[in-house]
């Protein structure tokens, strides 16, 4: 039977051997992968090895023998014991496997390299990283079949060891159903010896069937040790960022580099100085709080730590403001590059609160409502705790806690982030209503009483004077997160919005607005919470 010009490539292996050249020029490189008819391996080789390995094609150790073992030497009263934590002295795995019983296997990187590059475990297998900005990167990926490892990290490894690499092959293919090698003569065998592989391939039919087989190595040396530990090297490069308009309306640029700025001790003279104001769109903070895990927000300061800390004026409605020399200084520069983006021309001035804390050294409460609802909010559950010995609002579960964290009013008119707040807003101060608590101090319970009904029997029965208000901002916010941001947006969406003089309105003033709301509840309860404390009027 006549093969096809496919099943001829495939038998000749030519994908398999044309990969042997590009097995380094990809961003990941492939260290141990077993699947059928094709393996995988690699080690480590002094420099005084390589002669060696390069002499013979066999792999210089095998996965199925790593693990440290005794080894006597010589035998009688001179014989030598020792223990020896791999097969060969020069020769060691990066990738350990070892079988676990019934044909299950236990992959993993070698202890050496994920120490030295600090990597942790990750989701499904992953190593991971800590990058500068504090990103997450994923260096290696593992699972029972393959690893694979980025190459930048890997040639970090290997220059700071100076050791060389090799990737071992030994692939075979089978043609079922022929009886004979289909090969020409000339092509059924090959031996490659080059300064970086050695490899061969051969072909055989006296087998049940043909087959041909490729095995052997290829090398990766390591690239020269520098002085330093790159590991620890900062990226000190600064991008640069609109600081004014010409006389023409052009926007004029400047480098954050603070060695380059101006400053009170007369550096740089001609050039902007540190202090410059620098504008940006207010969306720039969206990442920050939709990643409460990584970053936080909070008065003035967008953090993420270990990592970095830039102060900000935020005490604007559509801007963020941030000195030029802050930029360059406290972000890193991939950090530096996400802010460029929404890097705007100057717009205004710095704010009160802004030029209170940097020019004039005193103290000054931010003025954005999420930042004095959560500073209301903590103030409130503290007093209510230490005069009531009980919680009015139950501490939020962990798998909540971001709620708070990631409380803001939206940058823009996004209907997605609306129902983010208005459902963070009902489970921090409706949801979260300590019924039993509540139980224990009404007493007996009326049928079908729901959370806020039990909290407006417990206000009105000590005769606070804002019961109606307070229950009126719960309710508002409960009806607009059931009629719109937990179900489809209906006609009880629309009438709670009227209701609220807020229908039509964008997304930041209806938040705006049941957080002010909010505030004056807390700070109304946390005034009263001794008089609370008091027994019911008759």
């Amino acid at each position: 039977m006549s093969l096809s010009t496919d099943q001829l490539a495939y038998f000749a292996q030519t994908t398999r051997r044309s990969a042997i050249d590009f097995l380094f020029e990809q961003s990941w490189v492939r260290l141990y992968r077993c699947d059928g008819d094709e393996a995988w391996f690699s080690g480590l080789l002094a420099p005084d090895q390589v002669g060696k390995a390069l002499g013979d094609i066999t792999w210089d150790l095998h996965w199925h023998n790593m693990r440290p073992s005794i080894v006597t030497y010589t035998s009688g009263p001179d014989a030598r014991v020792e223990y020896e934590r791999f097969q060969d002295e020069g020769v060691e795995p990066i990738v350990i496997v070892r079988e676990c019983g019934e044909g299950l296997f236990f992959v993993e990187l070698a202890e050496d390299i994920r120490l030295y590059l600090n990597l942790y475990p990750g989701e499904d297998g992953a190593l991971i990283q800590h990058g500068a900005s504090g990103e997450i990167e994923v260096v290696a990926k593992i699972d029972a079949h393959e690893v694979r490892i980025r190459k930048g990290p890997l040639l970090q490894y290997l220059s700071a060891r100076q050791i060389y690499l090799a990737i071992y092959f030994d692939h075979v293919a089978t043609l079922k159903g022929e009886a004979s090698n289909p090969l020409p003569e000339a092509e059924r065998y090959a031996d490659v010896r080059e300064h970086d592989r050695c490899w061969s391939f051969g072909s055989l039919d006296d087998m049940r069937e043909p087959l041909s087989r490729l095995c052997g190595k290829r090398l990766l040396a390591p690239p020269p040790r520098s002085h330093a530990d790159d590991r620890n090297e900062k990226d000190d490069r600064c991008t640069s960022f609109i600081i004014h308009e010409d006389d023409l309306g052009c926007p004029v640029e400047h480098s954050a580099d603070p060695k380059a700025l101006a400053n009170l001790f007369g550096a740089n003279p001609e050039a902007p100085d540190y202090l410059t104001p620098v504008y940006f769109r207010r969306d720039v903070l969206d990442r920050y709080f939709h990643n409460p895990g990584r970053y936080e927000v909070s008065d003035g300061v967008v953090r993420c730590d270990p990592h970095w800390i830039l102060r900000m004026d935020d005490d604007h409605r559509e801007r963020v403001v941030v000195f030029l020399g802050d930029l360059g200084r406290d972000l890193p520069y991939t950090e530096q590059l996400h802010w460029r983006a929404h890097n705007v021309l100057p717009d205004g001035s710095l704010s009160v609160t802004a030029r209170t804390r940097s020019f004039d050294a005193q103290f000054a409460d931010g003025e954005q409502p999420e930042h004095r609802f959560k500073f209301a909010y903590r103030r409130f559950c503290n007093r209510w705790l230490d005069v009531h010995g009980w919680p009015l609002f139950r501490p939020l579960a962990t798998g909540d806690e971001h709620l708070l964290t990631k409380l803001h009013v939206p940058t823009s008119d996004n209907p997605a982030e609306l129902d983010a707040q208005l459902l963070g807003l009902a489970k921090i101060l409706v949801d979260s209503l300590n019924d039993g608590a509540l139980d224990a101090q009404l007493g007996e319970a009326e049928a079908c009483e729901r959370s806020l009904g039990k909290l407006q029997r417990f206000l009105d029965g000590r005769g606070y004077l804002h019961a109606a208000r307070d229950l009126a901002t719960l309710r508002a916010i409960q009806s607009l997160r059931s009629t719109g941001a937990a179900h489809g947006r209906g006609s009880g969406y629309t009438k709670a919005l009227k209701r609220l003089k807020l229908y039509g309105k964008p997304a930041q003033t209806i938040v705006t607005a049941l957080i002010e709301d909010a505030i004056l509840m807390l700070d109304g309860l946390t005034d009263a919470a001794t008089d609370l404390a008091a027994l019911p009027t008759a």
